[in-house]
Order: structure tokens, then C-alpha cells, then sequence
């Protein structure tokens, strides 16, 4: 008896008519490359292609599982075979698409995805392949020009929050999280890459609004930053004692965080601690905390202990420079800065 199955062709739900062979040994296929055996999966696609008439789907399927098992002549003899059946096919575009990632050959996959999203507007699935490939290499104009016209489905919309966050477009993936939050949630770290993106961009305000969709405790630290670059210190200071000093990354991070936020005390103490667990760069927050003290010679002390091949070397030398000028001793403050590189 003849199995009626559903399938989406085209981004559509359709029903069809198949016989029970080919329906049997398709769903084996499937759940074999499911498994991981593409083996198994090559020779049940093939079973189920000696059914009544043959299926692009199937011959689809059966090109991505030969082209897994590095059998690349057979699977492009695959495509071949289903471009015969039906070249405007969602399936075999989509094939196409993930044959070429799997052959690092990105920019040719990109188009294969976006002509699948063009013969099937209503389908997410060539919209997910996109992601994936964006998450691998930077958009293209081609997979700009799909997201353009995609709308405003959550699916079309996520992929645009990674394409910008993969072009490090903060503006962009600000507010493609905004116009996903009107109709699906988005994910948490997706506000979060898109928050660091605005700050690195220079637009904290931007920041702090993405991250009013975070939980309270998520995100810490680029709450803090956030406040401190909008000129919140006191509302900075405040969170940042509500919490753990390991809630803000690591003792340097948590030291530096201090030091913006001019808690000075709490700065030298967790800076201290960083450098006994062999953080050096620790002691440029030494240093800069003692300068606003006011207290010259240990600044010099801290500056000086930051050795050459560290992160930041460069800005302990022109705080030592600075520290000795504050000490009056100009002339050796000028001979430090003109060494450094």
C-alpha cells in the first residue's frame, strides 16, 4: 500500500504518495547518516533510488553522503544526476552548498546557499546553512544581498545578528537583536557578542541597552565597562562590590575594572594578588593606582618590575617616565620615555 509522507519542499509542507520501498529504505538512510554511517547510508539511498521513479531529495542525500566518505568524483557524478531532475531543486542547491564547505571552497558554498534561499524564500534551511558559513568565513555580497530580502523571520533574523557579528558590525547586530526580541527570544550569547561589539565600536549607551535583555548576573563585566565608558563610576563601584572579584574574569581584570572605577584600595589589593599568581601586567595597575595616590616612588617600584616581553610593557615604561617626573627627577623621566620603542 502506497505511504503518504510529508515533506517541506521549497520552504512549503507538501504531502506525497510514495511507495513503501522507497519510504523504508529513505528513512534508513537517514537515520544511518544520522548515526555517522555513511556507508550504510550510500547503499540505502541507492535502494530507494530503484523505487518507481527517482527523487531529487534522494539523490541529494546521496551526493553529501558520498561526498563524506571522500568519494568527491562520485558525488559530483550525484549532482550531476539530480541537476538532470530537477536544477531549481532546494535540496540539490543545498547539497551543492555543503559539498563545497566540506571542500573549503567557502565563497562557492555561499552562493549555493543563497541561490537555495532564492528558489525557496519560505524555507529556513539554506538560511541556517548561511550561518553556518558566515560563522566561517566574512559575508558575502551575495549572502547579503539573501538576508536583505529574508525578513524578518526569527530564523533570517539570527542569521543577520551572526553575519554582523562575524563582520564585527555592531550597529548592525544591535539591531537586528532588537527587531529579533519583537518575535523570539534571543539567545545570551548573541546579546552579549553584540554588546561587546558596541563597546569595542565605542557605543557603550548602545551596550548597556542590549545588555538590559541579560539576566543580572550574566554579562558582569561588560556591564561594568559599559557603565564606566558612559561616565557612571559610582554605579560601577557599586556592582562591582555586590559581587565576587572572580565574577569579573580574572584578578588582573577585576584589579583593572577597580582602578577605572577608582576603588584604589580594592585595585592594589586584587593586583597584588594577580602578580603572586604570576600575572605581571598586574603591576601597571600597581603603578597607575599609586601615581593617583600620589605616591611617586612606589609607583616607579611597580612600573619597573613589568618586564620587557609583556602585554602592556610599553605603557609601564611611560608610567615609570611619569612617576619619576613626579618625583623631580625630569631629566631621567625624559631619558626613560625616549628609550621606549
Amino acid at each position: 500500500m502506497p505511504t503518504v509522507a510529508t515533506r517541506i519542499i521549497d520552504g512549503e509542507s507538501r504531502t506525497a504518495v510514495v511507495s513503501p520501498y522507497v519510504y523504508e529504505h529513505f528513512t534508513r538512510a537517514e537515520l544511518a547518516a544520522h548515526m555517522g554511517d555513511d556507508a550504510l547510508a550510500v547503499d540505502e539511498y541507492r535502494l530507494a533510488r530503484l523505487g518507481p521513479a527517482d527523487d531529487v531529495l534522494i539523490v541529494a542525500r546521496l551526493a553529501e553522503a558520498l561526498d563524506r566518505l571522500g568519494r568527491r568524483d562520485d558525488a559530483d557524478g550525484a549532482l550531476a544526476e539530480g541537476e538532470q531532475l530537477d536544477d531549481e531543486s532546494e535540496a540539490l542547491w543545498l547539497a551543492r552548498a555543503r559539498i563545497a564547505a566540506n571542500r573549503d571552497r567557502l565563497a562557492e558554498a555561499v552562493d549555493a546557499a543563497a541561490r537555495a534561499a532564492e528558489l525557496a524564500p519560505e524555507s529556513d534551511d539554506p538560511l541556517l546553512v548561511l550561518a553556518d558559513l558566515l560563522r566561517r568565513t566574512e559575508a558575502t555580497p551575495r549572502a547579503d544581498a539573501v538576508l536583505s530580502r529574508a525578513g524578518d523571520s526569527a530564523t533570517a533574523l539570527r542569521v543577520r545578528v551572526t553575519s554582523a557579528i562575524v563582520r564585527g558590525d555592531g550597529p548592525a547586530a544591535a539591531e537586528a537583536i532588537e527587531r529579533l526580541l519583537r518575535v523570539a527570544p534571543a539567545r545570551m550569547d548573541e546579546i552579549e557578542a553584540a554588546a561587546r561589539l558596541a563597546l569595542d565600536d565605542g557605543r557603550p549607551a548602545l551596550a548597556l541597552h542590549l545588555l538590559e535583555h541579560l539576566p543580572e548576573r550574566r554579562a558582569r563585566t561588560e556591564k561594568v565597562r559599559a557603565l564606566l565608558a558612559t561616565g557612571r563610576r559610582a554605579e560601577a563601584a557599586a556592582w562591582m562590590r555586590s559581587e565576587p572579584p572572580e565574577a569579573f574574569g580574572s584578578p588582573y581584570e577585576h584589579a583593572w575594572l577597580s582602578l577605572q572605577a577608582g576603588e584604589i584600595d580594592r585595585a592594589i589589593e586584587t593586583a597584588e594578588a594577580a602578580v603572586v599568581l604570576g600575572d605581571l601586567r598586574a603591576w601597571i595597575v600597581i603603578g597607575s593606582a599609586r601615581l593617583r595616590e600620589g605616591d611617586a616612588a612606589g609607583a616607579a617600584d611597580a612600573f619597573s618590575r613589568v618586564p620587557a616581553g609583556v602585554r602592556g610593557a610599553e605603557d609601564a615604561r611611560e608610567g615609570l617616565g611619569e612617576a619619576l617626573s613626579m618625583g623631580g627627577l625630569e631629566a631621567l623621566a625624559r631619558e626613560v620615555v625616549a628609550r621606549l620603542p
